[in-house]
């Protein structure tokens, strides 16, 4: 769209079946990306965002040409630069346009405790406790904003074993988590067209004091608020809808007794100022997993009773091993350019946060 309202604005003879590659996409369209006269907010764009749109572009273009919609459209390709995005794909070798912008590669930003607690103070006072429980949920487990709406009351594990059947299990106690099976809003293939159910579910775990406040409220909480909204009915008749409409397996319930939605949390989200960090769902997942690299390094660094300082090596290739073995299955899937960010990310978080083996040698030389 982007490209054929650019098209358009130009008036470039012969519309998008005159478009060459280098004098037009390249040379103008792209340039004015960049400067922002080609943008319809006539600001300057990412590189990323640049690449993106020019190389759908040329997959249009490409297209059109193979049906005889226009003449014939080559791309300048080159072997070189195979992390930008590619347009030829052969037996796992990539070749990327040339001309394509270099991806900037920004570190993660995250708030520090403190600012991540009052942000969360002042949503449950915006936005009620359900959403501040919600949003505990994402940053303690990790999981993504689609895979938190689509948690479903049988995914968290009743509260009935021991004597007083009101209680966990004893190795979930001894761990300090509860271990719950998720299926619905993971990314991949579906059990059937238009289902939001996975056919590979993975597990996830809560802590045990989080797993608490859930189960309070799945048992209370939750059914009061639909019960609320119901009795709210003007008439009998309008009650009666309200409770069909209640009658959902989502875990979390929100405004009007319905299920809370992907949309209306970003809103909400959103709608509280986290100062000068971008704060979204999304990163409360990198929050998820930048927390459990660091937590993690710093216990084996303290089992390991290490006095001197860790190689740079020892630390890349115990946090790297961490992000394979603890967060690829807690998370679902991280590549190796999220694996580099997190260890970067974790390593300033126990620079600033924990003792850390390193400061505590940068001490001794200073005295």
């Amino acid at each position: 769209m982007e490209f054929l309202l650019w098209c358009d604005s130009i008036k470039v003879p012969g519309s998008w079946r005159e478009v060459e590659y280098q004098d037009d996409l390249v040379s103008r369209w792209q340039s004015g990306m960049l400067d922002g006269s080609a943008t319809r907010s006539k600001t300057r764009i990412s590189n990323e965002t640049v690449n993106s749109r020019v190389t759908e572009a040329c997959y249009f273009l490409a297209w059109a040409a193979e049906r005889g919609y226009r003449g014939e459209f080559k791309v300048v390709v080159t072997s070189k630069g195979a992390r930008n995005p590619s347009l030829v794909r052969k037996r796992g070798y990539a070749s990327s346009r040339l001309g394509s912008l270099p991806q900037v590669k920004n570190l993660l930003s995250l708030p520090t405790k403190k600012a991540l607690s009052d942000w969360h103070e002042r949503l449950k006072v915006r936005h009620g406790a359900v959403i501040g429980l919600f949003a505990e949920f994402l940053i303690q487990t990790g999981v993504r904003i689609s895979e938190g709406t689509g948690f479903r009351v049988g995914d968290l594990p009743e509260k009935n074993y021991g004597t007083d059947r009101n209680s966990w299990r004893e190795d979930w106690v001894a761990a300090g988590e509860i271990p719950c099976t998720i299926s619905m809003g993971i990314k991949g293939p579906k059990v059937s067209r238009g289902s939001l159910e996975s056919v590979k579910p993975r597990q996830i775990y809560i802590p045990l004091e989080l797993a608490d406040r859930l189960e309070y409220y799945k048992k209370e909480g939750r059914l009061t608020l639909i019960m609320r909204w119901v009795s709210s009915g003007k008439d009998q008749a309008e009650r009666n809808r309200r409770k069909e409409i209640a009658k959902t397996e989502s875990f979390w319930i929100g405004k009007r007794g319905r299920p809370l939605t992907a949309g209306w949390v970003r809103q909400a989200w959103a709608s509280v100022d986290c100062g000068p960090w971008k704060w979204s769902p999304h990163r409360a997942r990198h929050e998820f997993a930048v927390s459990t690299i660091a937590k993690y390094t710093r216990e084996t660094i303290e089992v390991a009773k290490l006095t001197t300082l860790p190689s740079v090596g020892w630390l890349h290739g115990l946090m790297a091993g961490q992000i394979q073995i603890l967060l690829s299955p807690l998370l679902g899937h991280v590549d190796e350019r999220t694996t580099m960010i997190y260890l970067k990310a974790a390593r300033e978080r126990m620079l600033a946060e924990f003792t850390h083996p390193a400061m505590l040698w940068l001490k001794e030389c200073e005295e």
